[in-house]
């Protein structure tokens, strides 16, 4: 339940405009050419890539009858 919640909270409007603003932090420090210890784009890549693993492994868990379902019709 706990990453339920914190994959509902990365998935909301607030964090994507945070992601798109670590992106132009991201950019600017690259169009400046200053090197920092961490880059932000970073920031993004979490907070849109963990939503999407989630949503990947769950439905490779529970619905693996789409897929077979999808496979019978090929044969």
């Amino acid at each position: 339940m706990k990453m339920e919640k914190l994959i509902h909270f990365l998935e909301g409007m607030k964090m994507t405009i945070v992601g798109g603003v670590a992106l132009l932090v991201s950019l600017g420090l690259w169009l400046c050419d200053v090197s920092v210890a961490f880059d932000p784009a970073w920031v993004t890549i979490v907070i849109c890539g963990l939503p999407l693993l989630w949503l990947a492994v769950t439905r490779l868990i529970y619905q693996r009858c789409t897929t077979e379902r999808y496979n019978r019709g090929r044969l």
